[in-house]
């Protein structure tokens, strides 16, 4: 604030604004009575608490470059101070056990601020505590069942799929900005968030060398990414629920039901076959990959490391590897090669579409939506390997045989 001005300046139109809105609140024009609305009345005050200690974590991290020891107390003092807001508010709750959730979440978190600030990131510390109160605390105290932060996220498909992917990135960067998931170097903010960014969204690119830059805890944190985005957080989120009993409310069945075009009555057990698909062909491509690794004359345990990394990655069509030069090292061996090719096809393939596929063989009619994935697929996949075997037989395929030539085109 001493060397910019303008700093000061904007740092004390948002004090007296926050000031006046906690002054406000104990008379606000929303009727509510001290004596009788204590715990609504705590709860805005928890809210608006985590929506500015939010706004000061990201005027942080735009505006102060080289950050002071005092600084960075101050603003563990402030997160503290905002955690403290929601524990007191969650005392006047009637369930235990959203008590005792309340103190573990803000523990927890709070232990990631200090880990944080040790590294320089007191603001990103500070960030994941505000922003996990903003979706831990309902709007409204009165409403606590129908509003929680859940239902908050997914009540409507856009909104669903923004906040799961951003909370999907956040925690990525977090995990691979960990020196566990390092292997040699400390890995950089910019290179795990890009890293966590691709692996949620199954883009493949890297700007790390996945096999030597990141630690075996690294690459499961990876493959983690890999599997819920390629799978759906939503679609994990649901079935946890059913599994442990809860019933998903109508408006997250109405978001799910669009999302993955089933309708109410099917929708657990469609989200059940997508699972239960996933689970099976990653399995089964494990297995086999893992044995056709250690037939390269590896190591069990990497032999199964690899075989499991790279089913999952094809199946999500993530495009990571645990080699350096990806599968180039494995352009002779047309069964690793033809092991990936298949399960990319069928995990970029709907599971009930691929589970047609034998009824279409014995000639029975299929929808028309499942006739014209297949179709497509089809003329896609054999066009282009023939337009890729004419243009490349005297280029990249030149120094492989004839049958490799084969093999790879397809790839």
């Amino acid at each position: 604030m001493l060397r910019d001005p303008s700093t000061a300046l904007m740092a004390a139109v948002v004090y007296i604004f926050a000031i006046y809105n906690l002054g406000r609140m104990q008379q606000s024009a929303t009727g509510l009575n001290r004596t009788d609305d204590s715990v609504e009345l705590g709860l805005q005050r928890s809210r608006w608490a985590a929506l500015t200690l939010t706004g000061i974590s990201l005027a942080c991290f735009f505006m102060i470059r080289s950050v002071s020891t005092v600084s960075n107390y101050a603003l563990l003092a402030i997160a503290s101070l905002a955690q403290l807001l929601s524990i007191i508010w969650s005392v006047y709750q009637q369930s235990n056990f959203h008590k005792m959730f309340c103190i573990l979440i803000n523990a927890l978190t709070l232990i990631a601020a200090i880990f944080l600030a040790d590294h320089g990131l007191t603001w990103f510390g500070s960030l994941i505590i505000g922003f996990t109160l903003l979706l831990f605390l309902p709007q409204s105290a009165h409403t606590i069942e129908s509003s929680n932060w859940l239902d908050f996220m997914i009540t409507h498909p856009a909104r669903a799929t923004l906040f799961t992917f951003l909370l999907l990135c956040l925690l990525g960067a977090f995990l691979l900005y960990m020196p566990i998931a390092a292997a040699n170097r400390n890995i950089s903010l910019i290179d795990a968030t890009f890293t966590a960014v691709s692996a949620v969204c199954v883009t493949g690119l890297i700007v790390l060398d996945t096999p030597n830059d990141f630690s075996t805890t690294g690459q499961a944190f990876i493959l983690l990414l890999i599997q819920l985005g390629g799978l759906g957080i939503m679609t994990v989120t649901t079935l946890a629920l059913h599994a442990l009993g809860r019933r998903i409310s109508l408006r997250q069945a109405k978001v799910l039901n669009t999302t993955i075009n089933a309708d109410h009555v099917t929708l657990i057990g469609s989200l059940k076959q997508i699972a239960g698909f996933t689970a099976v062909a990653e399995a089964v491509g494990a297995v086999i990959l893992s044995l056709l690794f250690l037939n390269t004359g590896i190591g069990v345990k990497e032999a199964l490391w690899k075989g499991v990394f790279t089913s999952i990655s094809a199946f999500c069509n993530a495009g990571f590897a645990l080699q350096s030069d990806s599968l180039i090292g494995y352009q002779n061996c047309p069964m690793i090669l033809h092991t990936v090719a298949f399960l990319i096809v069928i995990g970029g393939l709907a599971p009930a579409v691929v589970m047609m596929i034998p009824a279409w063989f014995r000639g029975r009619t299929l929808p028309a939506a499942a006739r014209l994935a297949l179709l497509t697929t089809i003329v896609l996949l054999l066009s282009g390997s023939l337009f890729y075997l004419v243009l490349e037989w005297d280029n990249s395929l030149k120094n492989l045989s004839i049958a490799d030539r084969l093999h790879n085109a397809w790839f």
